[in-house]
C-alpha cells in the first residue's frame, strides 16, 4: 500500500471517529439540557399558575372585606332593599364575579346580583354557612342531573349590624374554561383542574390523569400532542382534594431535537465529504470552488444578500459547486416569495377576522348540511347564547328558536331559511318587549377544492325603517304645509263672503225654517274656517324658540282642562319631577301641543277614565309622558297617527290634525315624540325636548 493511501485512510478514520464522538456527545448534552430546562419551566409555570389563583382569591377576599365594611357602616343599617341591590350591582360591575348575594339570618335573599343564574343557583343550598363565620375562600363542587361536574370558588363572611342582626354575603366565581382562558392569556400557561383524577376543566381538550406517578412529572398525549404534566393538590375543601395541573407541550422540543439531529447528520455528511476531498486531493486548486461557495453562503447568512458566483472549473467539484449554488439560490428566492405571501395571507386573515368580529350584523357560516361552522360575537350577544352552544347546530333550528318571519313575507319556503339568493325580513323580540327587524341574506360560498359553504347575514334594519318612517311623516307634513299655505288664503276669501251674506240674510229673513237653515250654514261655515285656521297655523314656521317652564305650563293646562274633564268623569293625575330645567320651545306652541294630547286622550276614554302626565329629567333632556286608559290604537293604525287628517275618532268630530300639529311643534323645537298603544288598555305618548343650556 502506498504512503498516500495509508495517509488517506489514517486521516479519514481519525476524522470519522472524531465526528462520531463529537456528534454523539453534543446530541446527548443538548437533549439533557433541553429536558432539564423543560422541567424547570414546568415547575415555574406551576408556581405562576398557583400564584395567579392565590391573587384571585386575595382580590375576592379584599372585595369581601370591602363589602363587610361598606354594608356594616352604611347600607345594612340604613338602606332599603332596592338601594342595596342598586349599590351591589354598581359594585358587581367593577369586580370579577359571577354572583354576589346577601342572606339574612333566615337565609332569605336580601341582595341578589348575578350574571349567569342558571350556572350558580344550584350550589346555594350546598354552602355550609358555619364555615363562613369569618372571611374565607372555599372551593365547592356541584353536579347536575346529567352528571356534569362544576367547580366554584366561594368567598364569603358573616356580617353583624349594630343591633346584632346577622347577614351573610357571598361572592361566587365559577372555575371554568373562560376563567382558565383568561389565566392562560395572563400567564401563557396551560392549566387544568382535577378532583383526585377526575377531570373538571382545562383550556385544552378533555384528557385523563393517571393515578400512577401523580405528584411527579409525567408525559401525556392530549389530542395526539405530547405534553409534560405536573400537578399537586391545592385544596382539601373537597373530598379527594382539588388538584392544579400545568402542562407544557414537548412537541416543540421534539421538533427542535429532530432539527438538531438533522443538522448534525447533514453536517456529518458534508464534513465527511470535505474530509475525503482534503485527504484525497490535498490541493487548494481542487478545493477552490468549495471555498468560493462557502464565501458566497457566508455573505448571504451575514448580510442576507445574494451575490453572483461564477465557477469555471469543469471537473466534478466545479459541477457540484455550481449545482449547489443554483439550488440554494432558487431556495432562497422561493423562501423570500413564500415569506411575502405568508405575510400577506396573515394580514388578510387578521383584517377579515377583525371585520367579521366587529361587524354590527349577525354572521353565520354553515355547510351544505346546514350545520353551523362559524358564528360571530354579534349574533351570540344578540340571542344571548354562548358560541359553543350555537356551533354545530342546525342553522334553521337556531334561527327559528330566536326569530320569527315577518307576517306577510312569503319569500321563505316551508323548508326553512336556507334558500341562497333570497332576502327576507325576520323579527326578534328583546327581553324588554321591543321588536327588532332583521334582513336575512343568504349567499353561497364555493371553492373548487372544498365543499360549498353558505353565508347567512342578519342585518338590523330597525333603525333604518324607523328613520324612513320619520322622513315619510316629515315629507307629508312639509307637503301639507306648502299646500295649506297656498290654499288657506284662497278658501278664506269665499268663506268670508259666505259668512257676510249669511249674516245679511239672517238680519232680513223672518221665516223661522229659513233662519234655522241659515244658522246651520253659519255654524258649518265657521267650522270650515276653524279647520282652515288650524291648517294655516300648522303651515306657519315660527322659528322663535322661547325658554319654557314645562312644569308650569303643564300644571296650568291641566288645571284648565280638569273642570271640563271632571264633568265627563275623566280624572287628570300629574306627577311632575321637581327641579326640571326649562326647555327650548315656544311657550304657546308647547301649550297647544299639551292641549292636543289631553283632548286626544279624553276622546279615547268612554265613561270613567284616567289621564296621567309626568315629567322626567334625563341627560340634558326633559321627557313628558302622557298616558290614558282609553280604547287604545290598533296595530295597523299606529304607524299612521302622525299623518295629516288621519284620525281614529271619526265619529266624534276629529279632524286628524291634532297629532300632526303636535309632531310638527316638537320636531321643530329639536325634540322627538313617540306613541305606544295597546287596544283595550290605553295609549302612552312620550315627548322629549332639549333643555335650555344643554346638559344639566
Amino acid at each position: 500500500m502506498k504512503l498516500r493511501s495509508k495517509l488517506f485512510y489514517s486521516i479519514f478514520i481519525v476524522l470519522f471517529l472524531q465526528i462520531i464522538l463529537i456528534a454523539g456527545f453534543s446530541l446527548f448534552t443538548f437533549y439533557r439540557q433541553a429536558r432539564n430546562a423543560s422541567r424547570a419551566d414546568l415547575l415555574s409555570s406551576f408556581r405562576d399558575a398557583r400564584l395567579s389563583l392565590e391573587m384571585l382569591k386575595n382580590r375576592l377576599m379584599n372585595n369581601i372585606h370591602f363589602l363587610r365594611f361598606y354594608f356594616t357602616d352604611r347600607m345594612v343599617s340604613a338602606g332599603t332593599p332596592d338601594l342595596l341591590n342598586k349599590s351591589m350591582y354598581e359594585y358587581f360591575t367593577s369586580i370579577q364575579a359571577d354572583w354576589i348575594f346577601m342572606l339574612d339570618k333566615n337565609n332569605r335573599f336580601v341582595v341578589d346580583v348575578r350574571k349567569h343564574a342558571e350556572r350558580v343557583s344550584a350550589i346555594v343550598h350546598q354552602i355550609d354557612h358555619f364555615h363562613f363565620r369569618y372571611p374565607r375562600n372555599e372551593f365547592l363542587v356541584s353536579r347536575d342531573l346529567q352528571g356534569s361536574i362544576s367547580l366554584f370558588l366561594i368567598t364569603g363572611t358573616a356580617l353583624y349590624r349594630e343591633d346584632g342582626t346577622l347577614f351573610r354575603v357571598y361572592i361566587i366565581n365559577r372555575i371554568d374554561k373562560k376563567l382558565i382562558d383568561s389565566l392562560n392569556k395572563e400567564t401563557g400557561i396551560n392549566v387544568g383542574f382535577f378532583i383526585g383524577t377526575e377531570y373538571i376543566c382545562s383550556d385544552l381538550t378533555h384528557f385523563p390523569l393517571p393515578e400512577t406517578g401523580y405528584g411527579e412529572m409525567m408525559t401525556l398525549a392530549v389530542s395526539s400532542v405530547p405534553y409534560l404534566v405536573f400537578g399537586r393538590t391545592i385544596s382539601v375543601d373537597i373530598p379527594r382534594g382539588l388538584s392544579l395541573v400545568v402542562l407544557k407541550s414537548t412537541l416543540g422540543d421534539r421538533i427542535s431535537l429532530l432539527r438538531i439531529v438533522y443538522v448534525f447528520v447533514v453536517t456529518f455528511l458534508i464534513t465527511l465529504v470535505v474530509s475525503f476531498l482534503i485527504v484525497a486531493w490535498m490541493t487548494g486548486v481542487l478545493l477552490s470552488p468549495l471555498y468560493r461557495l462557502r464565501q458566497w453562503l457566508e455573505t448571504y447568512m451575514k448580510d442576507d444578500r445574494i451575490e453572483p458566483l461564477a465557477i469555471h472549473t469543469g471537473d466534478e467539484i466545479g459541477f457540484i459547486t455550481n449545482t449547489f449554488h443554483t439550488m440554494v439560490s432558487k431556495l432562497i428566492k422561493e423562501e423570500q416569495i413564500i415569506k411575502e405571501q405568508l405575510t400577506q395571507i396573515s394580514f388578510l386573515h387578521r383584517y377579515t377576522d377583525t371585520i367579521v368580529k366587529n361587524l354590527q350584523a349577525g354572521i353565520i357560516v354553515c355547510n351544505k348540511s346546514e350545520e353551523i361552522e362559524y358564528v360571530n360575537p354579534y349574533f351570540c350577544a344578540l340571542v344571548n347564547r354562548a358560541q359553543e352552544s350555537v356551533l354545530h347546530g342546525n342553522v334553521n333550528d337556531v334561527i327559528a328558536a330566536h326569530f320569527t318571519r315577518q307576517e306577510g313575507d312569503s319569500r321563505l319556503a316551508n323548508t326553512g331559511i336556507m334558500i341562497p339568493g333570497v332576502a327576507s325580513t325576520l323579527q326578534y323580540v328583546q327581553a324588554n318587549g321591543e321588536v327588532l327587524r332583521f334582513m336575512a341574506r343568504i349567499v353561497p360560498i364555493t371553492r373548487p377544492d372544498e365543499d360549498a359553504k353558505i353565508l347567512v347575514v342578519l342585518e338590523d334594519v330597525t333603525k333604518t325603517e324607523r328613520l324612513w318612517h320619520k322622513i315619510l311623516v316629515a315629507e307629508k307634513i312639509a307637503s301639507l304645509g306648502f299646500l295649506s299655505a297656498g290654499m288657506a288664503h284662497e278658501i278664506n276669501n269665499p268663506l268670508g263672503s259666505i259668512l257676510s251674506h249669511v249674516n245679511y240674510l239672517t238680519e232680513v229673513e223672518d221665516d223661522p225654517e229659513k233662519l234655522d237653515s241659515l244658522k246651520w250654514i253659519e255654524t258649518e261655515t265657521k267650522r270650515i274656517a276653524a279647520i282652515i285656521g288650524r291648517v294655516l297655523s300648522f303651515a306657519r314656521s315660527d322659528n322663535k324658540s322661547d325658554s319654557t317652564d314645562v312644569n308650569r305650563v303643564i300644571s296650568e293646562t291641566a288645571a284648565l282642562m280638569k273642570i271640563d274633564f271632571e264633568q265627563k268623569r275623566v280624572r287628570i293625575d300629574t306627577h311632575l319631577e321637581t327641579g326640571c330645567p326649562d326647555v327650548r320651545i315656544n311657550t304657546n306652541e308647547f301649550r297647544q301641543a299639551v292641549i292636543n294630547l289631553f283632548l286626544n286622550a279624553e276622546q279615547a276614554i268612554d265613561g270613567d277614565g284616567r289621564i296621567s302626565i309626568e315629567t322626567v329629567k334625563r341627560n340634558g333632556h326633559v321627557r313628558i309622558i302622557l298616558s290614558d286608559n282609553g280604547c287604545g290604537i290598533g296595530e295597523n293604525e299606529l304607524p299612521h297617527v302622525f299623518d295629516p287628517f288621519f284620525t281614529t275618532n271619526r265619529g266624534r268630530g276629529g279632524t286628524g290634525l291634532g297629532l300632526s300639529i303636535t309632531y310638527n311643534i316638537i320636531r321643530r323645537a329639536g325634540g322627538d315624540i313617540s306613541i305606544e298603544s295597546v287596544v283595550g288598555k290605553g295609549t302612552t305618548v312620550v315627548m322629549t325636548l332639549p333643555c335650555e343650556g344643554g346638559n344639566r
